[in-house]
């Protein structure tokens, strides 16, 4: 790998983060993997192996001005934070945030559909939540939903380990709703000309689905100990593996997952979860010199 990584999108999750990975991948001069996020930053043991395991994913890298990474799940493991600033004192990070109370209902539909989520409901997630945050990180992370909106708490390990202008905060609501102006200053902040390359702002990423049927998108997603074992069997390199989970994942997602409208949040749950984030939500407004009391 030629190349060190510029930026990172490090979150948050059901906040628009794919939307502007593939924004951004549209840019001539921006080189970002077909295989949108790895676990690089996010674990020690495959950090430590450096280019090594990056090859893979940065093998198509043509010389392109700025080179990127994203991890949807770095925004809440705060020990990627020092990993990235040795491996990169200069890089950008770029986290996009979303109101935390629809962010938190949509995380637990996209838990429900990988089936990593088992409540039958979003009252009985929140509910067990303090009791799933004990967990490993590897199963606590895609069940904080809650915990993933305490946006500010999140952002510290980043806040105190980079410089305050290697940050770039995006809101989910710029994003959607002035996505070519939004796209363009993140652009410009990288160094490059927006105007380069007639970016397609038509098509949107992830859009809200369900599997037709669970086990078979929780097991692409998540393979069981023996199927895991096969690969390992039958294809040694854990790069091609790779390459190989990410075409399942695709064919899997196009024949498997229908268009989905969840339905509307209970009033007394959204009460609640107001009056949880409204401190956290002030401390935000706050950091950002934003207005953030529509976030309700």
């Amino acid at each position: 790998m030629a190349q060190r990584i510029d930026f990172t999108i490090i979150g948050a999750q059901k906040a628009g983060t794919t939307s502007l990975y593939d924004y951004l991948a549209q840019h001539p001069d921006v080189y970002l993997p077909a295989e949108k996020e790895n676990l690089f930053f996010s674990r020690e043991d495959l950090y430590r192996r450096g280019d090594a395991y990056l090859r893979h994913y940065y093998r198509r890298y043509a010389g392109e001005r700025v080179c990127g990474h994203a991890y949807v799940h770095l925004l809440v493991i705060p020990e990627s934070a020092p990993r990235m600033w040795e491996y990169n004192s200069a890089m950008r990070l770029i986290a996009v945030l979303r109101n935390p109370i629809d962010r938190a209902y949509s995380g637990y539909w996209q838990a429900r559909r990988t089936g990593v989520e088992r409540c039958a409901s979003f009252e009985e997630a929140i509910a067990q939540e303090p009791a799933r945050l004990a967990r490993p990180p590897a199963t606590r992370v895609p069940l904080a939903h809650r915990a993933r909106g305490d946006y500010v708490a999140l952002l510290q390990p980043f806040l105190e380990q980079f410089p305050r202008h290697q940050i770039r905060i995006v809101l989910f609501e710029d994003l959607i709703e002035m996505t070519a102006d939004t796209v363009g200053q993140v652009v410009t902040w990288l160094g490059l000309d927006p105007e380069v390359g007639g970016l397609d702002f038509s098509q949107p990423s992830n859009p809200a689905s369900m599997p037709r049927l669970p086990w078979l998108q929780h097991q692409a997603l998540s393979p069981s100990p023996i199927i895991k074992r096969v690969y390992r069997t039958l294809i040694p390199r854990q790069a091609w593996r790779h390459a190989l989970r990410e075409r399942v994942v695709r064919l899997v997602n196009k024949a498997n997952l229908v268009p989905f409208d969840y339905p509307p949040m209970k009033p007394e749950t959204r009460a609640a979860l107001r009056a949880y984030y409204q401190p956290g939500i002030a401390q935000l407004a706050g950091l950002l010199g934003r207005d953030l009391s529509h976030w309700r």
